[in-house]
């Protein structure tokens, strides 16, 4: 969109100062463009920063098997935008199959092509771009405020209202990046999270998200009463290791009998009890600690379920847990991710973890 008054300007110019605080490079959008990054509007991946990650990231890929795969990477099979956004994310988080011919070896290989590094967050390329003007199917053009790119892959779009004007609150940013996906839905194909802001108050939701179900950001690091500025947001969710850990842990795709898709992302507060619970976990294992890894509390209707579906998870992919059995109690919210038998079930209000890797074979 064009800024429409100082103060808004005064949003963004302060947002990209926060984005520098966490090592990420910022550029205006005809900066993007004078620098040849992409052909026309009408393509949202940055092309030479997408195959320069790719290289890094799979050296004995040959150089053909990495064209192929940004050509893949642009080009979405799926007719609706969400079902592209969960295609996009598997590969996102689990890297594109491929097979190619090793030259050396003489013969053909299958490997998955990984487009993020998840074990070094801060070598992955992290880029705001200002002002994007983007250009859909029809030829009608939308400039979102801030859209953050991965690697070239375009992860979020951030649209920033003036907090002193009452006729343009967030409810209205809102509808504005619903009216962007129907213009032009190739930019949210890759799409991780969508961000309304005035500076002051933020919230984020996905690109299922209704006007109820984008939730305010808090700071990770206190009690849970820090307001929810964008500073927290943008220093909380988009630093290189908290934005792959969200990445790969905090989003579920949900489809309901008729075929229809829901996707849901983690709130502050449960990525906040996910990594205190995973850090918890990981102190206390056997033999070295007690195997209680504590207890986690809910108030009604805050996602429960969720957050204890996004915990397992998370700890099934961690080395040092070895491949543990997760359980699950039916009839209350109690996990126990362990190789024993689980504890009995206690009140639905909290969640109790107790913690040991699966014992290896002998």
């Amino acid at each position: 969109m064009t800024i429409s008054s100082t103060t808004e300007q005064l949003v963004e110019d302060v947002a990209v100062v926060y984005f520098g605080t966490i090592g990420a490079v910022t550029m205006r959008g005809i900066e993007i463009d004078d620098a040849d990054e992409r052909g026309d509007t009408s393509q949202v991946v940055l092309a030479g920063r997408l195959g320069s990650a790719l290289r890094i990231l799979n050296p004995d890929l040959p150089h053909g098997t990495i064209e192929e795969i940004a050509r893949t990477l642009s080009h979405p099979p799926h007719p609706t935008l969400i079902q592209n956004n969960r295609w996009f994310h598997g590969l996102l988080t689990d890297g594109v199959p491929v097979e190619y011919r090793d030259a050396k070896a003489g013969e053909t290989r299958g490997s998955r092509v990984r487009l993020v590094d998840f074990d070094n967050p801060a070598a992955n390329d992290l880029l705001v771009v200002r002002q994007l003007t983007v250009a859909g199917p029809s030829g009608k053009l939308i400039r979102p405020d801030l859209t953050v790119f991965l690697n070239g892959l375009p992860i979020a779009v951030i649209e920033l209202k003036d907090p002193a004007d009452t006729q343009a609150d967030l409810g209205m940013a809102i509808d504005q990046l619903e009216r962007y996906m129907q213009t032009a839905p190739d930019l949210f194909v890759p799409n991780l999270a969508l961000v309304v802001s005035d500076g002051l108050l933020t919230r984020v939701g996905s690109i299922t998200s209704g006007r109820s179900r984008f939730m305010p950001w808090r700071p990770l690091d206190d009690e849970g009463g820090g307001a929810p500025t964008l500073e927290a947001l943008i220093r909380g969710l988009f630093a290189p290791q908290a934005l792959v850990d969200y990445l790969r842990g905090c989003v579920v795709f949900e489809e309901d009998a008729r075929g229809g898709i829901g996707k849901k992302i983690a709130g502050y507060h449960q990525f906040r009890a996910l990594r205190k619970a995973r850090e918890s976990v990981l102190a206390h294992l056997k033999p070295e600690g007690n195997g209680r890894g504590g207890v986690i509390w809910h108030t009604q209707g805050s996602g429960k379920s969720l957050t204890m579906l996004m915990l397992a998870g998370s700890l099934i992919r961690e080395p040092r847990m070895a491949n543990p059995t997760v359980v699950m109690s039916p009839t209350a919210t109690i996990w126990t991710i362990s190789s024993s038998t689980p504890s009995p079930p206690v009140a639905s209000s909290c969640t109790r973890i107790q913690c040991r890797p699966r014992a290896a074979s002998t």
